[in-house]
């Protein structure tokens, strides 16, 4: 029986190795006690098909992520914008419309600059200089938010597009000059000519 099993085993069938299952290791003890053969070895097969070879590919090492800390990029804007815009992969804080329900009101000039003669005596003689110009129907915006919770925002608003936006400025405290020498830069406008030569 083993000489015939060892007669099959190396018999080609179609160019392939034929190896009947049990005969490399005819008579060994399997794992539970049985006798049979058991493989340790795969089959061996042997083709004369031929094949192109594989072309060989990169595998491509992920960068490391960059852990850069978060830029405050609130550091250098308007302080009327902070907190209202964000970055397109971070989720928003807040809504604008949330926002305005609990947002404090607008900064109105300081009491020293409301008590400020040379300034409101330049703005009171030459209000054309100091124009307020807007597209905004006021009249309208204040009558369309006559419902919302936060009046002294609304009021704020509106009256800065009436009067001007102060910008936050802290003034009081500040040692200037009440008149800037600007004689250096030539001036070419004829009605800015009389203006300064009227004060």
């Amino acid at each position: 029986m083993p000489e015939r099993e060892a007669s099959l085993g190396s018999q080609r069938n179609g160019g392939m190795r034929v190896f009947p299952v049990g005969v490399a290791n005819a008579g060994r003890h399997v794992g539970d006690g049985m006798k049979d053969g058991a493989l340790t070895q795969s089959p061996i097969v042997t083709s004369h098909m031929s094949a192109r070879s594989a072309a060989a590919t990169l595998t491509l090492v992920p960068s490391a992520s960059c852990k850069v800390p978060p830029v405050d990029r609130w550091a250098h804007r308007p302080r009327y914008a902070r907190d209202l815009v964000w970055a397109d992969n971070e989720p928003p804080r807040v809504t604008l419309a949330a926002w305005t329900e609990s947002a404090l009101p607008l900064s109105s000039p300081p009491a020293n600059e409301l008590s400020n003669e040379v300034a409101l005596k330049t703005i009171r003689e030459n209000p054309h200089l100091f124009k307020i110009v807007t597209p905004i129907d006021v009249d309208r915006l204040e009558h369309l938010l006559n419902s919302h919770p936060n009046r002294p925002l609304v009021h704020s608003i509106c009256q800065g597009f009436r009067d001007g936006f102060w910008p936050w400025a802290i003034t009081d405290g500040v040692e200037r000059p009440l008149i800037v020498d600007n004689s250096f830069r030539p001036i070419s406008d004829k009605s800015h000519i009389n203006f300064i030569h009227e004060q």
